[in-house]
């Protein structure tokens, strides 16, 4: 039976996303506990990071459709939300009291996690495909080599199209495919001094001085896995990023897609 949804502000794409990259963000060295988080929060978590993760995951427990993925308020569950979802728990582990929650979300994807199922599945939406396939890669549910060097090199290049090379989260996925190849050590002996740098620029131009992308917290939060997941937390795409996730997150442990 369908769980009732209360009227949080929080939606269960942009919640996944958040947790999944400040658990990235921390796990690679960043400081998300004590002092440093109170500051950018108002509300009244002033514990570590894990006290709001725990929360957070209680709240899309709660959440999950009967299906066994998630999706926003008012709509059917969604591939992009629920392969958040899925992502965070393969960094978090499951709540005990919840312990068929893996088992059902992939009974959802039917195997999505894997790069080229999802781009069959995903089709003429490629270009959202590549950057969600990266955050698999980074949490080790599926190779990097499956993140596409076709969008690699067209990123590179600033071949836009409809202007889809130049997303945000496209972008980061290429700097992670970029530096997380071994296939390309070469390749970044010879001219990879100019091109990180040249994608960063194009990336953090993109960024709002509070330091959200495209206006949408789970852009952002997708961003922050990617570059941490390739050793990039020390960029001001990270940090800023990370610091709008934390300003942004809820009384009851959720965000929602808009900046507040």
């Amino acid at each position: 039976m369908e769980r009732q949804h209360d009227a949080s502000p929080g939606c269960p794409g942009p919640t996944a996303a958040a947790v999944a990259a400040l658990v990235l963000a921390e796990r690679h060295g960043m400081c998300l506990a004590g002092d440093a988080f109170g500051e950018l929060n108002d509300f009244a978590y002033q514990g570590d990071l894990s006290e709001v993760i725990v929360g957070s995951l209680h709240w899309l427990a709660e959440r999950q459709n009967a299906d066994g993925g998630w999706g926003e308020p008012g709509s059917g569950s969604t591939v992009e939300a629920t392969l958040f979802a899925r992502i965070a728990i393969q960094l978090t582990g499951v709540p005990a009291c919840y312990a068929d929650l893996e088992s059902r979300a992939d009974g959802f994807l039917r195997g999505l996690t894997h790069g080229p199922n999802l781009l069959k599945r995903m089709g003429r939406h490629e270009a959202r495909a590549y950057p969600l396939i990266g955050a698999c890669a980074a949490v080790g549910l599926t190779p990097w080599s499956h993140v596409s060097r076709g969008w690699l090199w067209r990123t590179i290049r600033g071949a836009s199209g409809a202007g889809v090379a130049q997303r945000p989260a496209v972008i980061a996925a290429a700097l992670a495919r970029w530096r997380m190849s071994s296939h390309l050590a070469s390749v970044r002996r010879t001219v990879g001094r100019s091109v990180e740098p040249r994608l960063l620029t194009r990336l953090t131009s993109q960024q709002s001085p509070t330091g959200v992308f495209a206006n949408s917290l789970s852009e952002t939060a997708l961003v922050v896995m990617l570059l941490t997941s390739a050793g990039l937390r020390r960029t001001q795409a990270v940090q800023r990023g990370v610091d709008a996730l934390l300003a942004s997150i809820q009384p009851d442990g959720c965000w929602p897609e808009a900046a507040v």
